[in-house]
């Protein structure tokens, strides 16, 4: 547990290779949707990596056509981030209430439940909040509906271990931000 952590600190890349057994897809592979993870993602996965080294920008915007599996990418995110960061705050937001909870909540549920089974045990997984058994007043995934009339959803998230995962940024009110 601790080497996963350790590797995983660095590579978000690393730690779905070892948690999922995910790779990426190689030229002229056909791709399997249990075996690879697609070229896009790794390009998403390395962009985070390169920003955790300092290498990149930190802030990471995914502009893409649909089917790249853009919400299987948020979800390890916040799943390695979790697991990886003590304390780690996780908020999570979409434009509406079907794209966080039925699409994004659903999939970090899919992911949790493809754990192995020692690691799957350290998540309690609500409709709005992941937690980190033992721990669920201060390490935490939560969604947030984003909504111009309450830009004051995403306030008062801090801490040493904090990453923002917004999926469909492009319908999020500049007021949120």
């Amino acid at each position: 547990c601790s080497r996963r952590i350790r590797t995983g600190r660095k590579s978000p890349l690393a730690f779905v290779r070892d948690v999922w057994k995910l790779r990426p897809q190689k030229d002229g592979e056909e791709f399997q949707l249990d075996k690879h993870i697609s070229w896009q993602q790794h390009e998403i996965l390395l962009a985070v990596e390169r920003g955790l080294k300092d290498e990149a920008p930190n802030r990471i915007s995914v502009a893409s056509g649909h089917g790249i599996g853009k919400d299987a990418v948020i979800s390890w995110l916040g799943l390695w981030f979790l697991f990886c960061f003590k304390n780690a705050q996780v908020p999570c937001t979409a434009p509406t209430s079907p794209q966080l909870f039925d699409v994004l909540w659903k999939e970090f549920a899919k992911w949790i439940d493809r754990m192995p089974v020692a690691m799957k045990a350290k998540f309690d997984w609500t409709a709005t909040h992941i937690r980190i058994k033992g721990y669920e007043p201060t390490w935490f995934a939560s969604a947030r509906t984003a909504k111009r009339e309450a830009p004051e959803a995403l306030a008062g998230f801090h801490g040493e271990h904090l990453i923002f995962l917004i999926d469909e940024a492009s319908g999020i009110p500049d007021e949120i931000f």
